[in-house]
């Protein structure tokens, strides 16, 4: 067994003996903590009692179920020869089991699902968000946190146990809730991907957590995909206020800037992307964001127009840059009005006879946060060339200072075009493969 396995369960086997109540596990994913804490916990509990009962939860129901059914179909092979109990095969469902001639029995449940009317020895708690999406949301963890104070922490018997196991992912998640009402009552065993200074397994700082699974070098490509924000949270858990600044200043050296004797006389790929604001008068002011991505000489080369102009502009100015830049691709955002756009960019290019305009239509389905949060990659490899002009300048400016900058259709822009050449170059899914690849850079 791993060591930091070895020291997850002790603690648990602390659990097990009643010497602890209340036990938080953080680690980063994929590091072993619901094999172990999900599957084989639940089926050593009630072996060992067996007229106790278990209630697990996860972020959602069916990954819950499917701890359920590991933990029975363990308990099925090994507890008559063990522990002397065998599963009652008439409730033997995944998510709802009984041991046969006891009271002991398991219920599986996501992260706000019934769970009411039963009682638990052992609450186990296994990631209760699921992705970026609902840590970033404020609605969802109040949900969460309503969800334990009304309906979780109301399961447990006279003396119950309760295992919180997380991969952080906000400072205001579960845990950070929990820690903050009454951290003294709490076990925690933080366990960071990387160790730093008093590590509880007591590493060297810079030891990886599981070498034999993810060495230092897999881990360091692990954070350059990664935003300081989310590598700090997930891997290293530390996570910070999110919404503070996503990039830290060695994202943006002085070599980023792309002069005009350097910039390539022809590229291996392009695309333009518009991200268009409702004109200078609409409430916020945004600007409409033009930028031009060209894959060549291992680098991502961007030029950026953004500009406050009125709505019949933009198909105009827009036609003109792709007149002068001839890219491969042609993006645009077709969110809610946005779609009127491209309609109207393929009427006026008709017209005026331009029929190579390629429009590749993007309805933006994700926080736009976290779609932007898809540049770290480009950015942390040092694979950004911005084109040193007005635009530029304006686009480098809202890179830097994302999320807080008062404007951030540049990088959004910037982030479209980068996807459409991915989806465009090669096959396959996701940002950033084919585009990386395509660089030069490998993950």
């Amino acid at each position: 067994m791993a060591r930091h396995l070895a020291m997850v369960d002790r603690a648990l086997m602390d659990i097990v003996r009643g010497r602890t109540k209340r036990l938080m596990i953080f680690m980063p994913p994929r590091h072993g903590k619901s094999e172990l804490i999900s599957r084989y916990l639940p089926a050593w509990y009630l072996g060992c009692y067996p007229d106790r009962r278990v209630i697990l939860t996860s972020h959602t129901a069916s990954l819950a179920a499917d701890f359920g059914g590991s933990a029975r179909n363990l308990l099925d092979e090994w507890g008559p020869l063990h522990f002397g109990v065998s599963i009652d095969q008439n409730t033997h469902a995944k998510h709802r089991w009984r041991i046969l001639g006891h009271d002991g029995a398991m219920l599986t449940a996501g992260v706000g699902g019934p769970i009411t009317g039963s009682g638990a020895d052992l609450l186990i708690i296994d990631d209760a968000i699921k992705n970026a999406d609902q840590a970033i949301s404020p609605v969802y963890r109040q949900k969460v946190w309503e969800w334990w104070l009304s309906t979780a922490s109301t399961r447990l018997e006279p003396g119950g146990a309760v295992v919180v196991m997380f991969t952080r992912w906000h400072k205001d998640d579960l845990a950070g809730r929990l820690l903050a009402q009454a951290a003294n009552r709490w076990h925690v065993i933080s366990l960071p991907a990387i160790a730093g200074d008093n590590d509880p397994l007591g590493r060297r700082p810079g030891e990886p957590l599981w070498p034999e699974r993810y060495d230092v070098e897999a881990l360091e490509a692990i954070r350059l995909d990664q935003t300081p924000y989310w590598y700090g949270a997930m891997y290293q858990q530390v996570p910070s206020q999110y919404g503070e600044i996503a990039w830290p200043d060695e994202y943006f050296p002085d070599s980023i800037w792309a002069t005009e004797a350097e910039w390539p006389a022809r590229f291996l790929a392009s695309a333009v992307a518009i991200d268009p604001s409702k004109g200078p008068d609409s409430k916020k002011g945004d600007f409409s964001a033009m930028v031009f991505v060209g894959v060549a000489n291992h680098k991502l080369w961007i030029d950026a127009r953004l500009k406050k102009i009125p709505s019949p502009q933009i198909v105009s100015d827009g036609i003109d840059w792709h007149c002068e830049k001839k890219p491969d691709l042609f993006a645009i955002e077709t969110n809610q009005f946005q779609a009127l756009f491209a309609t109207e960019f393929r009427r006026q290019a008709d017209a005026r006879g331009i029929f190579s305009l390629r429009i590749s239509p993007l309805e933006n389905t994700i926080n736009k946060e976290l779609r932007i949060d898809r540049l770290s990659p480009y950015l942390a490899r040092g694979m950004v060339k911005i084109r040193r002009n007005k635009g530029g300048l304006e686009l480098f400016r809202e890179l830097r200072e994302f999320p807080q900058c008062d404007h951030d259709d540049g990088p959004d822009a910037l982030e479209m075009a980068c996807r459409v050449l991915d989806r465009g170059m090669a096959p396959g899914d996701g940002l950033g493969s084919n585009l990386l690849q395509a660089t030069g850079s490998r993950i």
